[in-house]
């Protein structure tokens, strides 16, 4: 007789009808028992040499998955980066200070502009512009400025501390409102194929696209479509590959399609700007832009509704009258408008050209930490990809004078 050892998993009755010795069903117990086959029949299925074993069954992956990314566009900037960024923060936090030495500038003079003229008309020493050394007509200049300044950071404050907003203090404050932290991005992932033997999804069997873009501002946080910073649809096909048991996914190295430049100047001009200078709700255009923001901080928000006096006209004339008619209004007007005309997009280019010339900002699992994912309710469908407490790594950069710089950046994510 054959002995087959079975394990006493199965009703009690089955195993006393089956033998096990004993009249009672209670005094079966789980030791090898005498089974003797059926003639002619097999053997009882056990530890029987051949028979193939089962495995358990893997969960699908196709569907379409929700994903929130976040990235870090404040920490371990590489020094040419930074000195950008804090060159762009002083009109924030320094307006005064910047739009003034800015017209000293060469880099934004231009023939007949008189703009330096007006550098020597306000600076004692116009080769090195510090405001600690004005004119006359400097100090003049110096208190429109700041006067306008203040009323519009206070105007557009948010926080009943109104010191939060005066012009020398930071646009960060409270914690917690820096833009360039935690700037969220919403894709979203659908695979229609399962993965093959070696784990890896058939070509265009995954696919991505980038929604909205969010971004912590004082007061508050706001969103916009990445279409509209990138000025196009962010899409396409991504390779996948599930690894450790189909309980991991590693996504390939691929293009975000934005480019670092592009996304700084976005959320400098278009979403911190209006938080801290003036957001256009109170009946006044907004200031979402770098010409607006020194056009306002000459004459005002006022002049920039073209149904009133231009900036530079308005400016002029108050410069002149307070000055006793020492400075030519025309030569004040004009000088004006090249600060406007030339120093806006001299601001702006340092941003855009800091990848202009790479394929923008790349992103995928780093090499050997995949995406942890689950099947969260055992119903052979994977819902989640890593979690809001436990995020999955993104290893993202962008090239910045031909090096490749580091941002920090996670994501999660989860079944629609």
């Amino acid at each position: 007789m054959k002995r087959t050892r079975i394990a006493c998993v199965a009703a009690v009755g089955w195993l006393w009808a089956c033998g096990g010795g004993g009249s009672d069903p209670a005094d079966v117990t789980p030791d090898a028992v005498e089974v003797a086959p059926e003639a002619g029949g097999d053997e009882v299925a056990g530890d029987v040499p051949g028979e193939a074993e089962t495995s358990d069954p893997v969960p699908a992956l196709s569907g379409t998955y929700d994903i929130t990314s976040t990235f870090d566009l404040a920490s371990g900037l590489p020094p040419s980066v930074a000195a950008v960024v804090n060159f762009v923060l002083d009109l924030f936090t320094s307006p005064t200070a910047t739009v003034m030495k800015l017209m000293c500038d060469p880099a934004v003079w231009s023939n007949g502009s008189g703009l330096q003229d007006l550098c020597e008309d306000v600076f004692t020493d116009p080769s090195n512009p510090d405001l600690q050394n004005l004119t006359a007509n400097g100090e003049i200049v110096k208190n429109i400025v700041d006067t306008l300044a203040r009323g519009m950071r206070v105007a557009a404050c948010p926080y009943r501390d109104t010191s939060l907003c005066q012009p020398d203090a930071s646009v960060f404050a409270p914690p917690g409102s820096n833009p360039l932290q935690g700037v969220e991005m919403r894709s979203r992932v659908t695979c229609t194929k399962e993965p093959g033997a070696n784990g890896w999804i058939p070509a265009g069997g995954c696919s991505e696209e980038w929604g909205v873009m969010t971004a912590s501002l004082p007061g508050g946080s706001a969103g916009v479509p990445l279409s509209t910073v990138a000025g196009a649809t962010l899409s396409g096909g991504i390779e996948v590959q599930l690894q450790g048991g189909n309980l991991q996914m590693a996504i390939s190295r691929h293009s975000l399609g934005l480019k670092l430049g592009p996304l700084l100047d976005y959320l400098f001009e278009k979403m911190l700007m209006p938080a801290v200078f003036g957001p256009g709700t109170d009946g006044l255009p907004p200031v979402d832009s770098f010409e607006a923001l020194i056009g306002a901080l000459l004459a005002g928000r006022q002049c920039l509704d073209p149904r009133n006096v231009s900036c530079c006209e308005a400016f002029a004339a108050n410069l002149s009258a307070q000055a006793g008619g020492t400075m030519s209004a025309s030569l004040v007007e004009g000088a004006c408008d090249a600060l406007i005309t030339q120093g806006a997009p001299y601001i702006r280019d340092f941003l855009l050209d800091l990848d202009s010339s790479s394929d923008g900002i790349q992103l995928g699992t780093p090499a050997g930490a995949p995406c942890e994912i689950r099947d969260m309710n055992l119903d052979l469908r994977i819902d989640a990809l890593g979690s809001a407490t436990q995020p999955c790594a993104w290893e993202a950069t962008a090239t910045v004078g031909g090096t490749a710089m580091s941002i920090p950046a996670t994501f999660h994510g989860s079944r629609r």
